[in-house]
């Protein structure tokens, strides 16, 4: 079965129109779905609550923060110590 010019066409509308619809149902839905979000974390802070991912985000935040400040304490440390065994070497 070989495909007409005229069934090329009509494929190729349904083609773009399924795309387009695919498209503007996507938008509407994320826009939906930040929207009942945005609203749910709204009510529970004015609940008092505060939003389980948020808190999980506060946290990863303060354990990276703990961690660098620690490094960059070792690294200094580390660094001192070179200096006085005088095998540090300032990189270029």
């Amino acid at each position: 079965m070989t495909l007409t010019p005229e069934d090329m066409k009509f494929l190729f509308e349904v083609v773009s129109i399924t795309a387009f619809v695919s498209g503007v149902i996507g938008y509407v839905g994320g826009f939906l779905f930040g929207t009942l979000m945005q609203i749910g974390v709204d009510w529970l802070r004015r609940r008092g609550a505060s939003a389980p991912f948020v808190e999980r985000a506060e946290a990863f935040e303060r354990r990276a923060q703990r961690w660098a400040a620690a490094h960059s304490r070792i690294a200094a440390r580390n660094r001192r110590e070179a200096i006085r065994r005088g095998d540090w070497v300032d990189e270029v």
